[in-house]
Order: structure tokens, then C-alpha cells, then sequence
């Protein structure tokens, strides 16, 4: 759940404001349309919604995916010439992509694909009122992440 939360706030900040995703993928010389930036962020906000709500093996991947492409993304940025000053996750000049971005993806890409390949995540509508303490543990935890990528001091990235 959390990391469908953060993907979900990612997209929704890309499809708000494609901008700073544009312009870190455009100094990577990657395809970086406002259009197509805006469509990443409905994706990703779609699969978000998709974990979340339903479940299964077909979002699970699709998750892990786009956390698999984020890490890659990652790994551009830091073996490339082209100091980035912010990676754009969120819509918003966030923080340059750095360790912690790579670490959070990888390790997020690695659960959510050994997840899949168990049956998926369990979606909201599968779930009665006594799971509210692991819905509350998500939105925690996905806070903290959000916070580790672009809240935290840049001295830290």
C-alpha cells in the first residue's frame, strides 16, 4: 500500500505539473513531451489506484515495473554528466535523484515482483475494518518514504 501511494502521488504530481519530470528527462536526452509526462503521471496514478483497490498479480507487476523504470532512471542520472538538480518525481523541484532514490525503487522493485509472483497484493476490497492498523501503517510508511525522497535536506541526497 504505501508504495502504491507513493507511485500514486508521483503520478498525480507529474500530471499536475509535468514540468520538472520534463526537464530532468530532457538534460538525460530522454522523451520528455509535456503530454507525455502527463500520460506517465495518469499511468502511474492508475496502477496506484489499480494496487490499491483491487489487488492481484497484473497491478503488482505493473508496479514493480514502473518502479523497476524509476530505478533505471535513477542509475541514468547518476552516471551521467549532466548534474540534475531535481528528478521531478513529484510534480515539483523535489531533490537531484541520488542513493536514496536508487535504494528506495530497487528495493521497492524487488518486493513488489516477489509479491507478484505470490499472487499479488491484497486490494482494500478484500480487506474488513480489522485491517485499519496496516492501512494506517501504509500511510505512514508512505509518508516517511515521500519525506526520504523530497522532504529531507538536500545535504543529505
Amino acid at each position: 500500500m504505501a508504495l502504491s501511494l507513493l507511485v500514486g502521488a508521483a503520478g498525480l504530481g507529474k500530471f499536475l505539473d509535468p514540468r520538472h519530470a520534463a526537464g530532468a528527462m530532457a538534460a538525460l536526452n530522454l522523451p520528455h513531451h509535456g503530454g507525455l509526462v502527463r500520460a506517465l503521471g495518469i499511468f502511474e496514478l492508475t496502477v496506484a489506484v489499480s494496487v490499491i483497490g483491487v489487488g492481484g498479480v497484473v497491478p503488482t507487476g505493473l508496479l514493480a515495473a514502473l518502479y523497476g523504470g524509476f530505478a533505471v532512471f535513477a542509475i541514468v542520472a547518476l552516471q551521467s554528466d549532466t548534474p540534475l538538480s531535481s528528478c521531478g518525481c513529484f510534480g515539483r523541484a523535489d531533490t537531484p535523484p541520488g542513493i536514496a532514490h536508487l535504494s528506495v525503487n530497487a528495493l521497492a522493485m524487488s518486493s513488489l515482483a516477489g509479491l507478484a509472483m505470490n499472487g499479488g497484493a491484497i486490494g482494500l476490497a478484500a480487506v474488513d475494518a480489522s485491517a485499519a492498523p496496516v492501512v494506517l501503517s501504509g500511510l505512514v510508511l508512505s509518508y516517511l518514504l515521500y519525506a526520504l525522497l523530497s522532504v529531507r535536506p538536500r545535504s543529505i541526497a
